[in-house]
């Protein structure tokens, strides 16, 4: 599957499209395996912005989906950076799947978040076992 990122302006509700395709097969680009709790923290930091980019261009319940993310990132955040790189994505990854069982907004028209949270879960598998090695 891919997104489309909608470059340009919108104006009455269309796109002055200039589209380019951001791949979510979830895999990490080439980089090295984050080893501490420090490494992991700042990977998962960056699929939390990149996965902020795809769901504010969303053109269903862009705000939903932003604030889904926003708060997946939030109690990301909350989650004391110690012990191993594992041992921290383990908690985190924990967090944000009872982030996702619980999380329903009930603003969108098509969704109620949880979708967006699952894309968070699934780029932090793919790191998951990136640093499992």
């Amino acid at each position: 599957m891919t997104f489309f990122l909608h470059h340009g302006k919108e104006v009455n509700g269309i796109f002055d499209r200039k589209e380019s395709s951001v791949s979510d097969d979830h895999q990490a680009p080439e980089r090295p395996a984050p080893k501490t709790a420090e490494d992991v923290r700042d990977a998962i930091k960056t699929i939390m912005g990149e996965q902020l980019l795809i769901e504010s261009n969303s053109p269903y319940d862009r705000s939903v989906c932003v604030k889904a993310v926003a708060t997946a990132s939030d109690t990301f955040e909350r989650i004391s950076v110690t012990g191993s790189g594992r041992e921290y994505m383990s908690r985190v990854y924990d967090a944000l799947e009872k982030l996702q069982e619980i999380y329903a907004d009930t603003d969108g028209e098509y969704t109620n978040g949880k979708a967006p949270i699952g894309g968070v879960l699934d780029r932090l598998y793919a790191l998951e076992k990136l640093i499992k090695g």
